[in-house]
């Protein structure tokens, strides 16, 4: 996705990805991609899965078929409402700035029964990326970031912690225990 924003004229500068932010409980908020526009910042959740999805905006889990089986997974729109939320936190200084919501699903994806996605929000496969980034663009107002810089600071040592290995450890072990899988016996 990075890629491809780059080779579609999006700046090195305004393109952000394998984001780990502090969050308040000093732990981490792992966010795969932020781009920075002239209309606000979009936060974006990418997921590889293939088969039928169906779930509604704000329901918790989602059922996602493939083949005979039938999995239940976390909503990717909850799930970027999170990150959304912590980064909103850390860039407390500009709460007004617009910050859109785009979660891009490769593989062989189809969104079957998806339905109330709130507004900002943005569910797309992979080759509509460009497309839903558009969109977002061309019925948005432009914004005046009243400190770009501090915002650009803020991602960069996201990123920067995404690049220290017990930061990563930290993280999954964080997703694990919230999970609780390894409490489970059946």
């Amino acid at each position: 996705m990075v890629l491809v924003l780059l080779k579609n004229g999006k700046s090195v500068e305004n393109v952000y990805h394998d984001l780990y932010l502090n969050t308040i409980d000093c732990d981490f908020s792992q966010i795969d991609l932020v781009l920075i526009t002239e209309v606000g910042i979009i936060v974006f959740e990418v997921k590889d899965h293939n088969g039928w999805l169906y779930g509604k905006g704000k329901q918790e889990h989602w059922t996602m078929i493939c083949g005979k089986n039938k999995y239940r997974i976390y909503s990717p729109i909850i799930q970027n409402e999170v990150h959304i939320k912590n980064l909103r936190n850390i860039i407390n200084e500009n709460q007004d700035v617009p910050i859109f919501s785009v979660i891009v699903f490769y593989g062989n994806c189809n969104f079957e029964n998806i339905n109330f996605v709130p507004q900002k929000t943005f569910l797309t496969t992979s080759n509509r990326a460009l497309e839903v980034i558009k969109k977002i663009e061309a019925i948005n107002p432009s914004y005046g970031y009243n400190n770009l810089a501090e915002i650009r600071h803020i991602l960069q040592e996201a990123k920067a912690n995404g690049d220290i290995t017990e930061n990563q450890e930290l993280h999954i072990a964080n997703i694990k225990d919230m999970l609780g899988t390894d409490r489970k016996f059946d």
